[in-house]
C-alpha cells in the first residue's frame, strides 16, 4: 500500500487489553471505576458504554472484551485529518476500528481488536507510521 498522503505518525499502544461494559445503571462515572485508568464513557439515548480496562468491569456486567487502544497526537496537524487517514487506510483492508479524540489537547484514540492488532501493526508500518509498543520499543510488523 503507498503511504497515506498524511505526514508519518507516531502512535502509542497502550498496555492494557480493554473492555466494553454496558453497565445497566447510568451513572456519570461507576463506583466500581478507578479514577486512575484510561475509560472513555458513552452516553447518548440509545446507548451507555463504558471503554476501559477490561479486568476493572465487575463480573455480571455485560461486555465485550479483548479490546486494543492506540494513542496520537500528531503535533502541528489536526487532529480529525491525521484519523481520518488511518482510518480509511485500516477500514480498506476491512479492519474495524472505533476512533475518538479531543481537539483541545490534540489527542485521539483508535479502538482496534487484539485479534487485529498484528494487521494493524503491519498496515501503520507499510503506511510509514511507526506505532511503539508499550514497552516503548518500535512495533514488531505483523507480529
Amino acid at each position: 500500500m503507498p503511504q497515506t498522503s498524511a505526514a508519518p505518525q507516531r502512535l502509542k499502544l497502550r498496555p492494557e487489553t480493554f473492555g466494553q461494559a454496558f453497565p445497566r445503571l447510568r451513572e456519570s462515572r461507576p463506583g466500581w471505576l478507578p479514577e486512575d485508568v484510561f475509560a472513555s464513557i458513552t452516553s447518548t439515548e440509545e446507548e451507555y458504554s463504558i471503554l476501559c480496562p477490561q479486568e476493572v468491569v465487575p463480573p455480571g456486567v455485560p461486555r465485550i472484551e479483548g479490546l486494543r487502544v492506540l494513542s496520537i497526537q500528531p503535533g502541528g496537524q489536526m487532529i480529525f485529518e491525521v484519523m481520518r487517514n488511518i482510518d480509511e487506510d485500516l477500514t480498506k483492508k476491512e479492519i474495524p476500528v472505533v476512533a475518538t479524540s479531543n481537539p483541545r489537547t490534540d489527542l485521539g484514540f483508535m479502538v482496534v481488536s487484539d485479534g487485529d492488532l498484528p494487521a494493524v501493526r503491519a498496515l501503520l508500518a507499510e503506511a510509514g507510521h511507526t506505532l511503539e509498543e508499550p514497552d516503548g520499543a518500535p512495533a514488531r510488523p505483523g507480529t
